[in-house]
């Protein structure tokens, strides 16, 4: 019963990782889609502080209770998720592609207009959706075989791709999967030390990644993919020195420095890779790859996540060496993000797929000076679907 409820429990995970960052990039209004989005990615933070307090608790049960107890709680979140589903409104980008217009103009009104029907905002974004998937639906198939139809495409699922598999080999899984083994590296090998650690490294990311979701807003996705992976090869590079001329002495101010670096590496990490890897592949795919393109996500999470689990303990016997390997890497992404990554920040959802296929560029411009010259001159700005 046990395995059969963890299956569930997975299935049920991974449709709502594929479901939750489309939602909410799709109805969030346009000046909060960063931080929404990278609030949820940030979330998963809270659950890991969560669990771990709780199995902490639960251990010093003695009967079936310890393991019983972090089970049934599980339920807790799942109610406070479903409760408020009945409240939530559809997706204005869904609405449209099932012709429900009127439904996604008032959706549109109410929550990115304040409920001015004229409002300028709602008619742009309005008809870009309109125009959009208008387009979509006339040149794209559904399905997995989108995701590789077309070159737009390609590349779309190319970048989707790759910010998962740079978040799984950046570094960060030595440390989160191995963290008891990182820190005996170090010379601290008391368990409850090193559990003190875990959850202060769990609670510091958590704080980091939610001022990312706020922050990196402003700066624009290349450059805080290109600064914080940077500065994540250079932690990574003085850890591994450090670790080589220090590995098997005891000297506390080197283990020191060696939490010291854990924390800022994942400071760094949690602040800019968090919240954007929810944030950009939801970007870059269009209304018709999205659900198909993040499970395609999805799967690579696990399977870089097997990969981590069977390669990283042979490739941790070589120590300081597997660092600097890693660091080395981070440097090989930062080259990739400079000359493919295209930057998203301030656009709409359309206005990114514009990006990617010149022509719709050119159709969402045509929408744009409409709608801003008949604001201009006082007249209606509503429109009508067609």
């Amino acid at each position: 019963m046990f395995c059969i409820g963890r299956l569930l429990i997975g299935i049920s995970i991974n449709t709502g990782s594929v479901a939750a960052p489309a939602y909410l990039a799709e109805v969030a209004h346009p000046d909060n889609r960063e931080m929404l989005v990278g609030l949820w990615g940030s979330a998963y933070y809270v659950g890991s502080i969560l669990a771990a307090a709780i199995t902490f608790g639960s251990q010093y049960l003695n009967s079936t209770w310890a393991w019983r107890l972090p089970s049934l709680l599980q339920v807790l979140p799942s109610v406070l998720c479903i409760v408020p589903l009945a409240f939530m409104p559809e997706s204005p980008r869904w609405l449209v592609y099932q012709d429900r217009h009127e439904e996604a103009k008032a959706m549109i009104i109410k929550y990115h207009g304040g409920g001015n029907a004229n409002s300028p905002i709602v008619a742009r974004e309005y008809e870009e959706i309109r125009q959009s998937l208008s387009h979509e639906k006339a040149t794209q198939t559904v399905g997995f075989k989108a995701l590789v139809a077309t070159k737009p495409n390609r590349w779309r699922l190319a970048y989707s791709s790759s910010v998962e598999v740079f978040c799984q080999f950046s570094g960060n899984n030595i440390i989160t999967y191995y963290l008891g083994e990182t820190l005996s590296t170090a010379g601290i090998t008391k368990v409850q030390t090193q559990l003190g650690i875990n959850i202060g490294i769990s609670s510091f990311s958590l704080v980091a990644s939610v001022l990312g979701s706020i922050y990196t807003a402003r700066l624009g996705r290349r450059p805080s993919f290109l600064i914080s992976t940077g500065l994540m090869s250079m932690t990574l590079l003085i850890y591994a020195i450090l670790t080589k001329l220090y590995i098997g002495r005891d000297n506390s101010g080197a283990s020191d420095s060696l939490v010291f670096l854990i924390f800022l590496y994942f400071g760094i990490y949690s602040f800019v890779w968090t919240p954007l890897s929810a944030l950009y592949p939801v970007e870059v795919l269009t209304y018709s790859t999205r659900a198909h393109g993040l499970a395609a996500y999805s799967c690579i999470v696990y399977l870089t996540a097997f990969f981590n689990t069977y390669v990283i303990p042979f490739a941790m016997r070589i120590t300081w060496g597997f660092y600097l390997i890693t660091a080395l890497w981070c440097l090989v992404e930062c080259v990739v993000i400079y000359f493919y990554f295209p930057e998203t920040m301030g656009m709409s959802m359309e206005e990114i797929d514009g990006v990617f296929e010149k022509d719709m560029a050119t159709v969402l411009e045509s929408v744009r000076v409409d709608v801003d010259v008949k604001a201009y001159e006082g007249k209606d700005v509503t429109t009508t679907p067609v």
